[in-house]
């Protein structure tokens, strides 16, 4: 027997010799990543196991051909840090000013994990197209893991992304279905600003609101509170990009409340919680492991 791809063929029995009209059950396995796709020299077909009457000597090949890849997802990334801050989906915003750096990058989530190639084309406002060999696969490749960054703050606009990958290296052997996405990145300092500032007959943003454990295992915390915004307390939830999660009251009775946004934030990156009564307001940065 001999195989051809990435995969092998099991006998049943397993011996060297077999006597004339004896049955011998072949099978294929196929790497990760490939598929069994035929048998050749003294079998043809798919079938598999294949039964294989021993009447003479017999060669029996195995075919595996590689799966075409696919790109299941792109994640937003914090090029300063390297830690990922979400998932980035057609239709998103990316505000500059909410976020926690202008130094992103985006990677590609790949299945099988580690393909051949991937073939990153942006267009819009400011056009790029970049290959990437090796995890991790990322818009402007990285060193050893240490994302370079794409800094958009001086090409806001509108943008459209598709991400292509391979089985081969430099775009080569199959492609597999381009994943495209469209989105928006602004810088809308403005907005964050009357969305996290005190009304007039407050006393100011307080910065000494403290969350922890900061960053969170399951999305729960302990918040303490300065003076200032203690009382009855309102709070908004938001994402990185400014989209609410949630909203609230928080009780009167204490401090140091307890937060529970296991629901809410269920997965790892960085997240915003504004709190405001009627003599102050305050902004944290939630991280979620």
């Amino acid at each position: 027997t001999a195989v051809f791809g990435s995969g092998t063929i099991t006998k049943s029995p397993n011996q060297s010799t077999y006597l004339s009209g004896s049955m011998v059950t072949l099978t294929a396995t196929p790497a990760a990543g490939y598929a069994f796709t035929g048998w050749s020299g003294g079998a043809t077909g798919t079938v598999n196991p294949l039964l294989v009457t021993m009447t003479a000597n017999k060669s029996i090949n195995a075919t595996f051909t590689a799966n075409a890849p696919l790109v299941t997802s792109l994640t937003l990334i914090n090029a300063d840090t390297d830690l990922d801050l979400q998932a980035l989906t057609t239709g998103a915003v990316l505000n500059l000013a909410t976020l926690p750096t202008p130094n992103l990058t985006i990677r590609a989530n790949t299945s099988p994990a580690t393909v051949g190639s991937v073939l990153f084309v942006l267009g819009g406002t400011q056009a790029v197209s970049h290959n990437e060999n090796l995890l991790p696969y990322a818009l402007f490749g990285d060193s050893n893991g240490d994302y370079n960054p794409w800094t958009p703050a001086i090409a806001v606009g509108s943008y459209t992304l598709t991400v292509t990958p391979y089985t081969a290296a430099d775009n080569g052997g199959t492609a597999g279905t381009p994943f495209s996405i469209s989105f928006t990145v602004t810088n809308q300092a403005a907005r964050v600003a009357a969305a996290t500032a005190a009304a007039p007959a407050r006393a100011g943003l307080v910065q000494t609101a403290t969350a922890y454990p900061n960053p969170s295992a399951d999305g729960r915390y302990l918040l303490r509170l300065p003076e200032a915004l203690q009382g009855v307390v309102h709070y908004r939830l938001l994402t990185a990009l400014g989209a609410t999660l949630a909203t609230g009251t928080l009780p009167a009775e204490t401090p140091v409340q307890r937060l529970d946004f296991a629901h809410e934030i269920n997965a790892a990156g960085l997240y915003y919680l504004l709190l405001e009564n009627n003599h102050a307001a305050a902004r944290l940065k939630l991280l979620r492991q």
